[in-house]
Parts: structure tokens; sequence; C-alpha cells
């Protein structure tokens, strides 16, 4: 099962995936603003956690940052 899961760099978010990576069955797609400065990346980068970097902020680089996200869905179901 695929799951986007935002705010996995924040308190719930990270719990939440922590839990969701109890499930060996579950892949999870986070977008997150930067990858560094986040004291949770690490931790869920080493446990499989794919984490998207983008803006969110703006439309036309929300636009971008989704299809990126899309992509990556896209491309692990067809693995």
């Amino acid at each position: 099962m695929n799951i986007l899961l935002t705010g996995a760099t924040g308190f719930i978010g990270f719990h939440i995936a922590h839990e969701l990576l109890k499930d060996v069955n579950c892949r999870i797609i986070a977008p997150i603003r930067k990858a560094n400065g986040y004291k949770n990346t690490a931790f869920l980068s080493k446990h499989g956690v794919i984490l998207k970097e983008g803006l969110f902020f703006k439309k036309s680089c929300l636009i971008l940052s989704l299809k990126s996200i899309a992509l990556t869905m896209l491309y692990i179901q067809q693995q």
C-alpha cells in the first residue's frame, strides 16, 4: 500500500509514520520543505520513507512538487 503522509517531520506525523513503518507492505511518501533541518528526516529516510522535497507555499511550486510526488507513486506501483 502506498501512503502519502503530510507532516511527517512534525510531532504527530512522525509518530504516524513510525506506526505505519511497522507494516512491511506499506510505502510512505512524505512531502517535506527541506531535507535537512528537521531531526526526524534522517530516521524517516533510514527506514525507507521516500522524502520528496519541495516548495508548497506558491501555486506554481506546489504543482511541480505534486507532479514529482505523483510520478514517484506511479513508479512505485509499476515495480
